[in-house]
């Protein structure tokens, strides 16, 4: 089982993800993400509708729900919320800490016994123990 990370879908929503050989494999493997990411979705999507009121809200909802559903939804439990505060603690104790949101997504896939999160964000993600990163390349943009 294998962790998107809110990283990974944008990137995958905006379709701008080099799939190297190595990230086929891997993409093969059984795909969660959490609630925490469908968050992180929508709080951009709102984002760019207040900034350009001609975005068209209604279909890009329609278009996260099609590409989250693609994908099992992992829960927020109490474990997961647990987990969270060690993490958080051990993190703040090493003057380490991250985002919540990176906490609570990685709290919720390792007490789902998920070891493994695929993300551009490796800085935040390599300092909780316990985790394997996978990373990806984008894209190059053509001139």
């Amino acid at each position: 089982m294998i962790c998107l990370d809110t990283s990974f879908l944008i990137d995958l929503f905006k379709e701008r993800i080099k799939i190297s050989d190595k990230l086929k494999e891997h993409l093969k493997d059984n795909l969660v993400i959490t609630p925490f990411s469908i968050f992180e979705l929508y709080h951009g999507m709102y984002r760019l509708k207040r900034k350009e009121p001609a975005f068209n809200l209604i279909r890009r909802r329609e278009n996260l729900k099609t590409l989250y559903n693609k994908f099992t939804i992992l829960d927020f439990n109490l474990d997961a919320a647990v987990k969270s505060a060690e993490i958080l603690n051990s993190l703040e104790a090493k003057g380490q800490v991250i985002d919540l949101v990176d906490i609570m997504i990685t709290s919720i896939a390792l007490v789902q016994n998920c070891h493994t999160i695929i993300t551009r964000n490796v800085d935040h993600f390599q300092r909780i123990s316990d985790l394997k990163i996978i990373s990806y390349d984008l894209i190059e943009k053509k001139e």
